[in-house]
């Protein structure tokens, strides 16, 4: 992050459309090394919306990049809570993903995404933490 300079970047990793329901996703074209300048950002994506939004030239069809919990930010990521913020209704939930599509606006050209060497499981689900759970007893 500090060598390339920028507003975000971002952990990712690949995965195919029947999880896309479960996390952001993210479109990138590749710049090196496992990193893309990030060109869109979808919380929850249908397929359709991915096919059409959040394709990636190096992925094979049918695969997407998507956010797995890893997050660098410059500080003005906190400008862009406050702005999701302020148009929320009262009983609304502030989303972090809501100021990430903010900074992505204003720094298209500074939203990195990095496909991480390893793999990234939601235990914020049973079924997620009941796999990361079990590849943790393989190891």
């Amino acid at each position: 992050f500090t060598a390339r300079g920028g507003a975000a970047m971002i952990g990712t990793q690949t995965v195919g459309r029947q999880e896309l329901h479960l996390i952001g996703a993210a479109g990138g074209e590749p710049i090196g090394d496992g990193a893309y300048r990030c060109t869109a950002f979808i919380e929850k994506p249908t397929p359709a919306q991915a096919r059409s939004s959040l394709q990636t030239p190096d992925l094979p069809a049918g695969e997407f990049l998507a956010h797995c919990g890893i997050y660098v930010f410059t500080p003005e990521i906190f400008d862009c809570l406050d702005e999701a913020a302020r148009d929320l209704p009262p009983d609304e939930e502030l989303r972090l993903a809501d100021a990430q599509a903010i900074l992505l606006g204003r720094h298209d050209d500074g939203y990195y995404l990095l496909r991480i060497a390893g793999r990234a499981y939601d235990a914020g689900t049973p079924a997620g933490y009941a796999e990361a759970q079990a590849v943790f007893r393989q190891e």
